[in-house]
């Protein structure tokens, strides 16, 4: 009896495409979806989308991080079609399981003019440092990139104001600067 043939990697492909919800520095476009060096070369933009009852924060260890919230927090972000391959990349720069632990969420996302639907995305969440932490220094212009971009797809500036720049100064903003 003649052995299988090795899996093709048409094979592989074959694995469905996932959405996936990036709220920190995966919002800028480059950083995602450059050939050359961003995270997941192949995959695409979808839309903004909202994950309701959720807070976004700068976490314990410097970086974006979501915690529940029973308030009518929101947190907004951008949705990315994933193939396989995107997947496993990405699992690895985000340091999937120690850092982020992967979950499936009902994400909120325009599905005509006006009307919202729920999709279901993965979303990276580090479930076991909740705090408030510093972001670090090289971060920040990692997130204004991306939020110069999230901007640019749809995401309001009052969730910007309201969340991101409370940790996340404009670049050029002095940390002097404040009134006290």
């Amino acid at each position: 009896m003649a052995a299988p043939p090795p899996a093709s990697p048409s094979q592989s492909q074959s694995q469905p495409q996932r959405l996936y919800f990036a709220y920190g520095s995966n919002l800028s476009l480059t950083q995602m979806l450059s050939p050359t060096t961003g995270r997941c070369p192949t995959a695409t933009y979808h839309s903004v989308g909202i994950l309701r009852h959720w807070r976004w924060l700068i976490g314990e260890r410097g970086y974006a991080n979501i915690v529940p919230s029973a308030a009518d927090d929101v947190v907004y972000g951008l949705l990315y079609t994933l193939q396989p391959a995107d997947e496993g990349a990405l699992d690895r720069a985000e340091g999937v399981p120690w850092a982020y632990q992967k979950m499936v969420m009902q994400v909120g996302s325009l599905c005509g003019r006006e009307r919202e639907c729920d999709l279901e995305a993965l979303v990276y969440v580090d479930g076991l440092r909740l705090g408030e932490g510093v972001v670090w220094p090289e971060y920040v212009a990692r997130m204004n990139r991306g939020i110069g971009d999230a901007l640019a797809k749809g995401v309001p500036l009052e969730y910007v104001e309201r969340y991101l720049r409370p940790f996340i100064k404009e670049e050029g903003d002095e940390e002097g600067d404040e009134e006290g």
